[in-house]
């Protein structure tokens, strides 16, 4: 028999994707504190793993919200934290604000250099592009520690129907 040391086996994120999935349309609601009041949404299950779930709300919820999904059939509810949340509104805040902030840029320098009386050559460092690579990742590690604390409870054994 093979034993695994745990201490040497890191999961990558391969590993974590290769548990089946099962695409799974069910029925839940979303609870969440918001200023100090809780606030709840009906959703449903896009597909469900042992690791997690893949949900629909029609809610805007914040970057990194902790919520409690809770199936509505039988009640049991398990913690969560909004990810993909996450990345979307920096990736949209990067879609818009990278070209606005060129543009502007530019513009202003072009400005202040006839100002001072020296040749405006404004130029776009190539590192900018590491700069969007950068906020990208911040947002998911941001997102995914508080969902690494709730992925203790197995969503598919909290979410199953009975």
């Amino acid at each position: 028999m093979t034993t695994l040391n745990a201490a040497s086996y890191v999961p990558s994120i391969r590993d974590m994707r290769a548990e089946p999935r099962l695409y799974l349309r069910m029925n839940l609601w979303v609870e969440w504190r918001e200023h100090g009041e809780t606030l709840s949404a009906q959703g449903y299950t896009v597909d469900i793993s042992p690791k997690g779930c893949m949900a629909i709300v029609p809610q805007g919820l914040p970057v990194g919200q902790k919520l409690v999904v809770q199936n509505e059939l039988n009640g049991k509810s398990v913690a969560a934290t909004l990810i993909w949340q996450a990345t979307t509104s920096v990736a949209v805040g990067l879609l818009i604000g990278i070209p606005a902030g060129i543009v502007l840029g530019r513009q202003l320098w072009i400005l202040f250099a006839q100002d001072i009386d020296v040749v405006p050559a404004p130029s776009v460092p190539p590192s900018i592009a590491l700069v969007a690579v950068g906020a990208l990742l911040l947002a998911v590690v941001v997102a995914a520690i508080p969902g690494r604390i709730a992925s203790t409870t197995p969503a598919a054994v909290v979410l199953r129907q009975e």
